[in-house]
Order: structure tokens, then C-alpha cells, then sequence
């Protein structure tokens, strides 16, 4: 298992940084920055906890619901 992990996490950081370094830029980086957090969200709400709702629904589903269809565990986290 671990050679795997060391093939897979190498690649990963590799391609993040080949792919997404022309992407980010220091003035971008300033910018998010300055901006200020959404208020309007309290830290409680449903919206903020909806996807980790739907996250746990997904992958409960199959064994609570009879033929409810089993998607696997990699297609919920895509």
C-alpha cells in the first residue's frame, strides 16, 4: 500500500502545481484576501452543512433503503 500512496501523492502534487500554478498570482492572492466574508451566512445555517448532509445521505442510502442503488464510495466524493 505504500508504494502505492508515495505513486499517487507524488503525482498529485506534481500536477497541482504544473496545473494550477499559472492559475494563482500574487495580486489574485491580495485580492481574495481584502475581500471581506459573507455575512449574510450565519455559522449555523443549513446551507453551510447541505453538502456534507448530502454527502452522508449518499453513502447511507444503500444499506438503509432496499434497492436503492449502490453508486460506490468514489462517485459521492467526485
Amino acid at each position: 500500500m505504500a508504494p502505492l500512496a508515495l505513486l499517487n501523492f507524488s503525482v498529485g502534487v506534481f500536477s497541482i502545481l504544473l496545473i494550477g500554478r499559472r492559475f494563482v498570482t500574487v495580486e489574485r492572492l491580495k485580492e481574495i484576501a481584502a475581500e471581506p466574508a459573507e455575512p449574510d451566512l450565519p455559522p449555523g445555517s443549513f446551507k453551510l452543512y447541505s453538502p456534507l448532509v448530502f454527502l452522508v445521505a449518499i453513502l447511507s442510502a444503500p444499506r438503509l433503503i432496499p434497492g436503492w442503488p449502490d453508486m460506490s464510495t468514489p462517485l459521492p466524493f467526485c
